[in-house]
């Protein structure tokens, strides 16, 4: 009862508030308006006052062309972590767009995301120079089909230790069943194997622009 009467109270309170409990900054922050409307002088001071795009280029350098691409990253694909990381980066910007001191908290989300789109970029550029390398290919062939013979060997020693004498030639069992059915879920290695490579393949990128790349987003870090 008394827990229902002080809720019961607040509930008062912040209704009979013409702000409904929010305070002068934070509806600022909701709305941008508001400041200039109903307290000029929070919106006379300069670092409340909404930043340009320079102050973006100026705050956050190159980290302003990789947000983006770190925002994409995130999709591919999307999980919890990634869609926080969304929902952060999309929160941040909208809040800094608002009041200039708030590039303080997009500087954090824009290192995150920025830091997703680099470590994608590397991913796929060091694939592809180590995809068209020599020896590469005909190695992982290599390993495919080895894997692949001995995981045959491995379950026909199965079949056959699991094989009775006398029911196997009047109706399979259970467990043979299942590891039919399991067989035909899951293809052999070799084929994963190939078709791994062959996606692979289609997706490297040429030996001379993945070098340049690569080179260039070092020289990029670098000098930021």
């Amino acid at each position: 009862a008394v827990c229902c009467a002080v809720i019961a109270v607040l509930i008062a309170l912040v209704a009979s508030s013409p702000t409904k409990g929010w305070s002068g900054r934070s509806l600022s922050l909701l709305d941008p308006t508001y400041a200039s409307k109903y307290i000029p002088i929070i919106a006379s001071v300069s670092e409340h006052q909404p930043p340009t795009w320079p102050s973006y280029f100026m705050d956050i350098n190159v980290l302003a062309f990789l947000v983006p691409a770190g925002i994409i990253a995130c999709f591919l694909p999307l999980s919890d972590a990634s869609s926080f990381i969304v929902l952060y980066i999309a929160t941040s910007v909208y809040f800094s767009g608002v009041m200039v001191r708030l590039m303080l908290v997009l500087a954090p989300a824009a290192c995150i995301t920025s830091g997703i789109a680099l470590s994608e970029a590397f991913d796929v550029l060091t694939g592809s120079i180590k995809f068209q390398l020599p020896g590469v290919t005909s190695n992982a062939e290599v390993d495919a089909g080895e894997t692949s013979s001995d995981a045959r060997e491995a379950q026909t020693d199965e079949v056959k230790a699991e094989k009775p004498d006398d029911t196997s030639k009047n109706r399979p069992s259970k467990k043979s069943k299942k590891k039919e059915r399991e067989l035909a879920e899951n293809p052999p290695a070799k084929a994963t194997a190939k078709a791994k490579a062959e996606k692979k393949r289609l997706l490297a990128l040429p030996l001379e622009a993945s070098v340049i790349s690569l080179l260039l987003l070092v020289v990029l870090g670098a000098f930021y």
